[in-house]
Formats: C-alpha cells, structure tokens, sequence
C-alpha cells in the first residue's frame, strides 16, 4: 500500500487518479505557497475521495529562490530550486508510511523535472535504495519519471474539474500567471482540454497511452 506525495500540481493530481493510493501527505516545510498547496491537495482528495494528511515544519530560514520569497543564491539553478527538497519530502514520506505501516512512497516526478539533480533518475534511485536499506523497507516510486507531463495527462485522463482544482505557482499563493509552475499548469490543462475534444471527435487521441506506461 502507498503514500503519494501530492503537492496540489497536475502531476501529483494525475498520479492520485490514477493510482489511488491509501494516503496523500502535503507538506508544509514553510514554502510561500503552502497555503494554497494544502487547499488544492485538499479539494483533490475530497474529489476523488481519498485520505489526506498534512505535516507542517518551517524550514524557510534554510531556503533559498522564490518559493522562499528569496532571490536565487545558487548559480545556475532555476529561480524555484530549494536545496535538498526531495530527499526532505522523501524522509518525511517514509516517517509518515513507516506510521501508517505503508511500504510505499510515490513522488509526482515528470520528465522535465531532470533539470534539478534531485529530479534525475540517479537520484530517484539511490534515495530508493537508501529509505529501502532502512527500516520498514519503505520504497520510493516516481512512476512518472520517464514520461512528460502531457504524457501522463494522456495515461490519467483526468477530468477538467479536477485540474481545475490543482495549483502550481512558485510564487504566491494566487497563481502569478508568470512563473514556471503557472506556465506548466496553463500548457497541461491547454493539452488536456485539445485531448478532451479529439475524444470526443474520434474516441480516442494519437497521443493516447495507457496507465501501464507507469512504472510501478
């Protein structure tokens, strides 16, 4: 049984879906947008009615870029990276499954998040490796790591309702409009809306994959 760690974004929002795991953890680690992360991840799990839990710690102080309300420190990171953010988030999931005797962690990881190195496939597997050496053999999936964000719309077919219930803004916590997150979010709901309409004309899309192109 799995824990997903589910931040409110379309990514982990598809991943909810479509797996439906036993429990969605949102952390708060005193990221600016937490506020409106929680209250989407909320609204996603009341929809498809799935258990939510919420962990709250202030870490900011240690945070750098703008989900910190901070200028970029590390040259030649992108203006949202936050030092050691996955392997946080992935130490706080073990604790919460190791709680919940749940021997499963998920992180929403897409294909595009190999621009931080904590989003690469080396990372994800040696911080799999690491919580698994430890107690609980707890693993850490991200099943979405090889596939785009568009892809995994395709795999989840979600409804427009339920994207309209995510958040993805790095900034505040009314969407900018402008940031990366906000950018992704408005490009991911675009394509699911153009995939919507061609089912409806064809019944099907070219794009159109099924949920076993996720590594599970």
């Amino acid at each position: 049984m799995s824990l997903l760690l589910l931040s409110g974004g379309t990514d982990s929002a598809c991943l909810a879906k479509v797996l439906r795991p036993a429990l969605c953890l949102t952390v708060d680690y005193g990221q600016k947008i937490a506020k409106a992360e929680i209250e989407s991840s909320r609204n996603i799990c009341n929809r498809l009615k799935l258990k939510h839990e919420i962990v709250r710690f202030n870490l900011r102080s240690f945070a750098t870029g703008t989900m910190a309300g901070k200028k970029q420190s590390h040259s030649g990171a992108v203006p949202e990276w936050w030092p050691f953010r996955n392997q946080l988030l992935a130490t706080v999931g073990a604790m919460v499954a190791f709680k919940h005797q749940l021997n499963e962690v998920i992180i929403g990881t897409v294909k595009s998040d190999r621009r931080h190195k904590d989003g690469s496939l080396t990372f994800l597997r040696q911080i799999d490796r690491l919580v698994r050496q430890q107690e609980g053999a707890i693993r850490l999936l991200a099943p979405a790591s090889k596939l785009s964000a568009e892809e995994l719309v395709s795999i989840a077919e979600p409804s427009l309702d339920l994207l309209g219930l995510t958040f993805s803004c790095h900034r505040s916590n009314l969407p900018c409009g402008q940031c990366r997150g906000c950018r992704k979010n408005e490009a991911v709901v675009s394509f699911a809306i153009m995939e919507k309409r061609e089912r409806a004309v064809f019944g099907k899309t070219k794009r159109s994959r099924n949920k076993h192109a996720l590594e599970i």
